[in-house]
């Protein structure tokens, strides 16, 4: 699995986004992420390839492409709150 995937993968899980889903759901979810990721964090990519440390705002924005990408599932409230 390519960096950039396996950190999407990482960052939606670490955030709880799959928290709440069975083993199939989870499954399911993290290929939605993954595709989600090859198809709009190129930036991310980037900045991964040229070995950049990532910012806050790189990270939010994994989360909001994770959480796009993952709108048909029933996903907990931000975190942020928490």
């Amino acid at each position: 699995m390519p960096a950039l995937e396996q950190l999407a993968v990482l960052v939606a899980a670490m955030e709880g986004l799959f928290d709440k889903l069975s083993e199939q759901g989870i499954s399911d979810a993290m290929r939605l992420v993954r595709d989600a990721a090859q198809q709009k964090l190129a930036v991310i990519e980037q900045r991964i390839a040229e070995d950049k440390t990532l910012t806050d705002d790189d990270q939010a924005l994994i989360v909001a492409t994770a959480r796009e990408a993952l709108s048909a599932f029933d996903l907990p409230a931000s975190k942020a709150g928490e």
